[in-house]
């Protein structure tokens, strides 16, 4: 269930990476020279949460945290998308609120 956890959570957390640029500049005309901010917001917010995270992950049993994380980070990726299903617009805003969570 580890690796299964932690394969799962790498595909999230990198899967955007290839095609962001691209993405940026024919979306929201953001040239590639800009990226490097953009880039920087997930792992940025990883850092700044990790020690809370270890912090909560002491507290409560290690399957509820597994759950929650990635329920929030299907709604993550569901804001990043942008989701058609959900009728989502494409927003930098939600983009970057996404990558944040």
């Amino acid at each position: 269930m580890c690796i299964i956890s932690l394969i799962l959570a790498m595909i999230t957390m990198l899967f955007y990476e290839p095609s962001l640029s691209v993405r940026l500049k024919t979306a929201f005309k953001i040239e590639p020279k800009d990226n490097g901010p953009i880039f920087a917001i997930a792992p940025l917010f990883y850092a700044l949460t990790s020690g809370l995270i270890g912090y909560v992950t002491k507290r409560i049993q290690r399957r509820v945290t597994i759950f929650f994380g990635f329920l929030i980070g299907f709604c993550s990726l569901l804001l990043i998308g942008p989701s058609k299903l959900l009728f989502f617009p494409e927003s930098q805003v939600l983009m970057f609120t996404g990558f944040a969570i």
